[in-house]
């Protein structure tokens, strides 16, 4: 929430423009992170919930120091990387005032690798808290620090204030380190352990195959980073072309992205809970059910409020977008909004193929949507009007062709246990939801902040009530989705 606010508001400081160059670097500072953390925390997690089942006790600690090691070496290489080459990646992406904020984003990439292995721990004996916090903190210094050195820098030009949004970004991935360094020292196991270049060699090539499962979206991203300017310039002024860019990536994905944030809680805490469950020869059946469900219960409401509230939601969000901008801004959410719950199901999707080692079948149904989202989107953006409009297309076929194969592979690797009359309960309340918020939002005269807060809380409301009167939700149900065992770190 904290970052879907902070995008909003730093768009509004950066301009259409700004935000269009901010989001040339994100891509690609997002995608090193993956390549070198991605994989790791889901990795770290299951085999620390795999010992943890057996009680092994010294063989986390060795993973853990030897995981420290390999996230440090990883992330000084590819911080060097970006910080030297920066220049001339962002020459490629068509803009040379990137370069600054890439020198500060290099250096924030060294923080980022080594806390990921805590992440994954405390995600591995299911105490969420210290990362939950440490979030907190991380999005809270970024929505300070990023705003307030963005809008100081503004008098020196955009490059700089393109510089103080990422500033932001290093000083909130060090709070972030440091306290879960501290948290960490708190909880870690008084168990000796040793660096082995053999099992950071073994580690390597068996997270790596985790991160490819995560690996396609951020260079879908990075692609776009790449590609859509470039391509958007062959028919328009590069300035338009950048700031089209930053308003479909700047300000309607976060909007997006927001829910689909809240779900991807859901799937982290998933799979060391069903690992450890597959390892306790449990039944896992209502489990996966329950997750999907709960995945559902979330995102579609979401996805369907936004659509129906787009033009209001852009009004109240993004007040300083150009007038020109505002019917093509509202376009596309009306289509990306869809994308929350197709993306908040792929995720699930992909951690219960994880948690069988079935990593690379998430890849390859991600690679087939990659493929089919630029085959679809170059065409768009050169023989049609639609220009980035394009975008948000081609984005939305390649998410509905990946969620249905991967849902199909679930299927096909396990047992699930569906009620579909549940599952249609939350699709009636959505019906409702939207039939009575549109009614309001013809006749509602209040100004826009009122109109929209009102609307949100109606219709959340309405959906929620609808949902418990059919009996498809039990608050208990929801309580132990988050619901978390172990809350002080215990092993035993």
């Amino acid at each position: 929430m904290i970052g879907a606010v902070y995008k909003i508001f730093l768009s509004n400081i950066l301009g259409s423009q700004g935000i269009g160059i901010y989001q040339l670097i994100y891509p690609v500072y997002a995608l090193v992170l993956v390549v070198i953390t991605g994989g790791m925390p889901t990795y770290i997690s299951q085999r620390v919930a795999y010992f943890r089942a057996r009680g092994l006790k010294k063989e986390i600690a060795k993973l853990i120091k030897n995981c420290f090691v390999l996230c440090l070496c990883l992330g000084i290489a590819f911080a060097s990387i970006i910080v030297v080459f920066g220049g001339q990646i962002a020459k490629i992406q068509g803009s040379s005032f990137a370069y600054l904020g890439y020198v500060i984003v290099g250096v924030s990439i060294v923080f980022s690798a080594i806390s990921c292995v805590i992440k994954g721990y405390f995600v591995g004996i299911e105490n969420v808290t210290p990362n939950a916090i440490g979030g907190i903190f991380e999005n809270l210094c970024k929505f300070g620090f990023g705003l307030l050195f963005a809008y100081m820098l503004q008098d020196y030009g955009l490059a700089y204030s393109v510089a103080g949004a990422c500033l932001g970004i290093l000083i909130s991935e060090l709070v972030s380190f440091f306290y879960l360094l501290a948290r960490y020292n708190k909880n870690k196991l008084k168990q000796e352990s040793y660096v082995s270049y053999k099992a950071i060699k073994s580690i390597f090539f068996q997270f790596m195959p985790i991160s490819l499962a995560s690996i396609i979206l951020p260079v879908s991203a990075c692609i776009d980073s790449f590609l859509v300017v470039n391509l958007l310039a062959q028919t328009m002024a590069i300035r338009q072309a950048t700031s089209l860019f930053g308003i479909a990536t700047g300000m309607i994905s976060p909007l997006v992205n927001f829910p689909v944030v809240l779900c991807s809680t859901i799937a982290t805490a998933f799979l060391p809970a069903l690992t450890y469950a597959i390892e306790q020869k449990r039944d896992t059946k209502e489990m996966i059910g329950g997750t999907y469900f709960s995945i559902w219960f979330f995102s579609l409401p979401c996805a369907i409020g936004l659509f129906i509230l787009a033009p209001l939601v852009i009004q109240v969000c993004f007040p300083a977008i150009e007038s020109s901008y505002v019917t093509i801004a509202t376009m596309y959410l009306a289509i990306s909004c869809f994308n929350i719950v197709l993306l908040s199901t792929i995720q699930v999707s992909c951690s219960l193929l994880n948690s069988i080692n079935k990593f690379y079948l998430p890849f390859f149904c991600q690679l087939i949507g990659l493929l089919v989202k630029f085959s679809l989107f170059i065409p768009l953006v050169l023989f049609t009007n639609l220009g980035i409009i394009s975008l948000s297309v081609s984005s939305l076929v390649s998410n509905v062709i990946i969620c249905f194969l991967i849902v199909i592979l679930d299927k096909k690797y396990f047992d699930m246990s569906f009620s579909h009359l549940k599952f249609f309960v939350p699709l009636l309340g959505c019906c409702a939801m939207a039939f009575v918020v549109l009614s309001l939002n013809r006749t509602f005269v209040f100004n826009k902040y009122i109109k929209l807060v009102s609307l949100v809380g109606i219709g959340a409301m309405i959906y929620f009530f609808v949902c418990v009167l059919f009996r498809a939700v039990k608050i208990q149900e929801i309580k132990n989705i988050f619901a978390k065992q172990n809350s002080n770190g215990d092993l035993t």
